[in-house]
């Protein structure tokens, strides 16, 4: 079963890689480029190549990570009631990690470009790190609500990182939408950050559906219980 389960994680999480990576090469990349047109006054294509290459190799290892967290879950979930492994099942685990690991994490600190302001690094890791546990923690108490409690705690504890709000210094996806001004000292328009912002939204979406989709289907033929 656990060789299995790494097999499957493995074919979710290379798929979730690839379709992230792709999304990327078309949104963001480019976009980062630009930016570090501002900061350095010059395009370094040899630096735009290894960039590229190590984030394929992270989506892939992250892929593989987030796959296994993923795919473990759903296994343990099908063990205390029987789950319908559907494009539905798949489309419910993307939309739950898209959610928790990408949108709910960007509306305090919001995905930036080279040589933005972000505020002192340990204190954006923590809140990142409890707004993504406080929406999965909130999204499986709603999921599995059995009255109006667990309801009313999981909305809750989906606020609280939002209501304590995100560490200084950074921008939310609320604040970079409503900012003219340049986001660097050296002049990079709000404009591309919103399209950077929104383009890596876009690349988590596509991990996040790929990822989900991928693990229901395999799951169905590979881990039968």
């Amino acid at each position: 079963m656990i060789a299995r389960l790494f097999w499957v994680a493995l074919a979710a999480g290379a798929a979730a890689g690839a379709f992230a990576s792709l999304a990327q090469a078309v949104g963001t990349w480019p976009l980062i480029a630009e930016a570090e047109l501002y900061e350095a006054g010059h395009a370094d294509e040899a630096a735009d190549t290894a960039r590229a290459l190590w984030s394929v190799a992270f989506n892939l290892l992250a892929g593989l990570g987030f796959a296994l967290l993923a795919n473990a879950g759903m296994l343990l979930a099908r063990a205390y009631r029987p789950v319908a492994l559907d494009w539905r099942a798949g489309a419910i685990l993307g939309l739950a990690g898209f959610v928790a690991f990408a949108f709910a994490p960007a509306m305090g600190i919001a995905p930036a470009l080279p040589g933005m302001a972000e505020g002192e690094l340990a204190a954006r890791q923590a809140w990142w790190i409890a707004t993504a546990a406080a929406t999965l923690g909130g999204i499986a108490a709603l999921a599995g609500a059995a009255g109006a409690r667990w309801r009313i705690a999981g909305v809750v504890v989906l606020a609280l990182p939002h209501l304590i709000g995100a560490p200084e210094g950074t921008l939310g996806l609320v604040d970079l939408f409503a900012r003219a001004e340049p986001v660097t000292e050296m002049g990079l328009p709000a404009d591309v950050a919103r399209g950077f912002a929104l383009a890596s939204l876009a690349a988590a979406a596509a991990f996040w559906a790929a990822l989900g989709l991928a693990s229901s289907w395999l799951q169905r033929r590979l881990l039968p219980i």
